[in-house]
C-alpha cells in the first residue's frame, strides 16, 4: 500500500503493520489543506473490491470508521473482502474554524477531491468500488456517483442521510437553514465549529453545574453531565441551525427531567459514553464548512440553482440505511432513484439506533453492519 500512496502523490506516509492487516496513513497535498487518506489491507487475501469511506461533518475516518482500532465498520468491510481507503476532507486539517480557505469547500470540492483520489487509485488498483459515505459524507457520496462515469462504480451506501424532503413544514425550515448558512457566508464566516462544546463538556465532573439553562422549560441551569447527555439524546430539541435533520438522537438514549438539574438522569442506549468520547477525541479540526453545509441544505430544501444533486443522474447500485431516532424516516432521495429507472435500491429504517450508534454503537456489528456486507 505505500506504492499506492506514492503514486497518489502522499506525503506523511505511515505503516502501521499487525499479523492480519495493515494500515498505511498519508496525505494527498491540494491547493489548499490537504486529504488525508487511511488504507486499510487485509494481509491474508487479496481484496475483492474497494470501499471508500467518506466521514460525517466534523469527523474523519478515524474517529467515524476506525473507534475502536480493532473492532469497527473499517475492520468489519475488510474481514468480507474490501481494501478499505478512508478519504477524510480537507477541513480536518484547518487549524481554525475561522480559516478563510473553508470558504471554497462546498459539496462540489469533496466530491471532486474524492474523484480525484479514486482516479489515481484505479490507474492502479482496476477494482469494483464502492462509496460509503456517513451524514455530509453520504451527500459526497451521492453527489460523486451523480456525475461519476466509471465502469467500476458498483455501488453507493447512504448511512443515515436526507435527500429533498416532501414535508412542507420540514422544505420550509430547510429554506430558512439555507438562507441563514448564506447570510453567515456572506458575514465571513467559514466554517462551524461541531466539537469544542462537547469535548469542554467532556473535560467536567458529571454533576458539575453549567452557565446553561436547562432546555424544554425546565427551570435551572444543566449539570455538565446534563448537558452533555441533553444535547446527545435530545438533538433535535436544540437551537441548532441544521437540528431539522435529526429526527431525535446524535445517540440514542433517555433523558428524563427532574424538579432540580442534580436530579436529571439519563442514559445511552447503544453507544458508550467513553466510546463516543474516544471517537469525538480522534477528530482534528472538528470545523464544518458552511460552504458544504449551505449545499446540503439546499439539497434537503430542492433550491437546485444553489446546488443540483442530480439523484435521477445514478446508474449504480444503491443501499440506503437510515436510523429512526438519527435522522429518521425520509425515503425520498432512494425512491427519485429508482423512479428514474435504477431497480438496484434498497432503503431501510433501522428502529431505535441514533445518528453516530450506527458505527459506534456495540451492537451495530449484529444489527447494522450485516446489511452492508451482504450481497
Amino acid at each position: 500500500m505505500r506504492e499506492l500512496a506514492t503514486t497518489l502523490g502522499a506525503t506523511d506516509i505511515t505503516v502501521e503493520a499487525h499479523a492480519d492487516w495493515t494500515l498505511t496513513s498519508c496525505t494527498v497535498p491540494t491547493d489548499s489543506y490537504p486529504i488525508r487518506l487511511d488504507i486499510l489491507a487485509d494481509n491474508t487475501i487479496p481484496p475483492e473490491r474497494i470501499s471508500y469511506l467518506l466521514p460525517a461533518g466534523a469527523a474523519n475516518f478515524t474517529g467515524n470508521y476506525f473507534t475502536p482500532r480493532d473492532h469497527n465498520l473499517a475492520q468489519h468491510l475488510r474481514v468480507h473482502g474490501s481494501l478499505v481507503i478512508g478519504v477524510t476532507p480537507r477541513e480536518d486539517a484547518l487549524p481554525t474554524a475561522t480559516d478563510p480557505a473553508a470558504a471554497a469547500m462546498d459539496l462540489t470540492q469533496h466530491s471532486t477531491d474524492l474523484a480525484k483520489v479514486i482516479e489515481a487509485v484505479e490507474a492502479l488498483l482496476p477494482l469494483p468500488f464502492e462509496v460509503i459515505g456517513h451524514s455530509g459524507g453520504a451527500a459526497t457520496a451521492l453527489d460523486y456517483a451523480a456525475k461519476d462515469t466509471s465502469s467500476h462504480l458498483d455501488r453507493v451506501v447512504v448511512l443515515d442521510n436526507v435527500g429533498p424532503f416532501t414535508d412542507p413544514t420540514l422544505i420550509a425550515d430547510a429554506k430558512t437553514s439555507l438562507a441563514a448558512f448564506q447570510a453567515a457566508l456572506a458575514a465571513g464566516r467559514h466554517a462551524l465549529d461541531g466539537t469544542s462544546m462537547v469535548l469542554d463538556l467532556l473535560t467536567k465532573q458529571p454533576q458539575e453545574p453549567t452557565q446553561t439553562p436547562r432546555a424544554e422549560g425546565h427551570p435551572g441551569n444543566f449539570t455538565a453531565g446534563g448537558q452533555l447527555h441533553h444535547h446527545l439524546i435530545r438533538t433535535a430539541h436544540l437551537p441548532l441551525p441544521f437540528r431539522l435533520i435529526y429526527h431525535e438522537s446524535n445517540l440514542a438514549g433517555r433523558y428524563t427531567f427532574a424538579p432540580t438539574p442534580a436530579e436529571d438522569t439519563w442514559e445511552l442506549h447503544h453507544t458508550p459514553l467513553p466510546r463516543y468520547a474516544e471517537s469525538l477525541r480522534a477528530y482534528g479540526s472538528g470545523a464544518v464548512p458552511l460552504a458544504w453545509v449551505r449545499d446540503t441544505a439546499a439539497i434537503w430544501s430542492g433550491e437546485t440553482t444553489v446546488h443540483h444533486l442530480d439523484f435521477t443522474k445514478i446508474r449504480a447500485k444503491v443501499l440506503w440505511l437510515n436510523m429512526s431516532n438519527g435522522m429518521g424516516n425520509h425515503p425520498n432521495g432512494a425512491n427519485l432513484i429508482r423512479q428514474a429507472g435504477n431497480p438496484h435500491v434498497t432503503y431501510h429504517l433501522i428502529k431505535g439506533y441514533g445518528h453516530h450508534d450506527l458505527t459506534l454503537g456495540t451492537n451495530a456489528h449484529k444489527d447494522i453492519w450485516p446489511l452492508i456486507t451482504t450481497p
